[in-house]
């Protein structure tokens, strides 16, 4: 049999179509990327490359983002089902690599859910390795100021409020001394589900945007963005009780429907966000490899 002549080359807004037919049934609640592809194109920091066959019609896709001058992420790799297996995924991965080499990043990272053991195993091949384990810890507001036995919810003793800038140098110090950026490897989520190292500058940014918040048990970067999205908890194992309690009472405060909260694997942080009522959804591993 011979194998389809194949070509890379960058996504176009016309590959839209034949690009949905193999990315709407993904994971068990479809897929994100339809809804994303176009918004994709226009990204000043990345691209999207695709495999396409010799009528032009596209096999495979990945996603590539340059999340900081040294570092890339690369995401959305999809093959439609009939051409896997013929090493579409890893001439595209490479042809994202040299991409993020072009304009000078040394690392690149992403990610697989924690049971694609396939997927795994093919990212170990290409060199990656796993370098932390995030998840998501989300919860829904159906009512508030009311408990989950009906009862009234009373705010915690302390809560966060948007910080200054002198805020984030202690912040900085106690992330980069902690628990929380071992666990990590010193990363946390950018954008969505792509991760890249915290610095003390995203704090200062955060802050600058009001979306940096203290209280004497937590640093969060968080905003409201379809409901309180915490991309950052900066927390101890001594405090994160009374840190997460003061995330939900700042949800409680804004009346929003959901909050969600990126977190590495810890369990001493998963047990705390599990007490306020929030389930740990979508685990998934990081990994990385360096850009020679």
């Amino acid at each position: 049999m011979t194998e389809t002549p194949v070509s890379l080359r960058e996504g176009r807004p016309e590959d839209l179509d034949a690009i949905r037919e193999f990315t709407t049934d993904t994971f068990a609640w479809g897929d994100y990327v339809p809804d994303q592809y176009l918004n994709w194109l226009t990204e000043p920091s990345g691209a999207v490359l695709v495999a396409a066959d010799d009528r032009d019609r596209v096999l495979a896709m990945v996603h590539i983002e340059q999340l900081s001058p040294k570092e890339g992420w690369l995401s959305a790799a999809r093959v439609r089902p009939d051409h896997q297996r013929q090493g579409l995924g890893s001439r595209l991965n490479q042809a994202g690599v040299d991409w993020l080499r072009s304009r000078g990043a040394l690392v690149v990272r992403l990610t697989t859910e924690e049971n694609n053991l396939v997927a795994q195993q093919q990212v170990e091949k290409l060199g990656y390795r796993q370098v932390a384990r995030f998840a998501l810890a989300e919860r829904s507001f159906s009512q508030h100021g009311v408990e989950s036995n009906g009862g009234r919810r009373l705010p915690g003793p302390e809560r966060l409020d948007l910080a200054p800038a002198a805020e984030t140098e202690p912040a900085y110090l106690v992330w980069s001394t902690g628990d929380l950026n071992r666990a990590s490897h010193g990363l946390y989520a950018s954008r969505g589900w792509a991760f890249r190292r915290l610095a003390i500058a995203d704090l200062v940014a955060a802050s600058r945007g009001r979306r940096f918040w203290a209280s004497p048990a937590a640093w969060a970067i968080a905003e409201e963005d379809h409901g309180l999205w915490v991309s950052a908890l900066l927390t101890t194992p001594d405090e994160a009780d009374r840190a997460v309690r003061s995330l939900v009472d700042l949800a409680e405060e804004k009346k929003v429907e959901w909050m969600g909260v990126m977190v590495p694997r810890v369990g001493w942080l998963e047990r705390a966000l599990q007490s306020q009522h929030l389930e740990i959804d979508y685990p998934n591993m990081v990994w990385e490899k360096p850009i020679e």
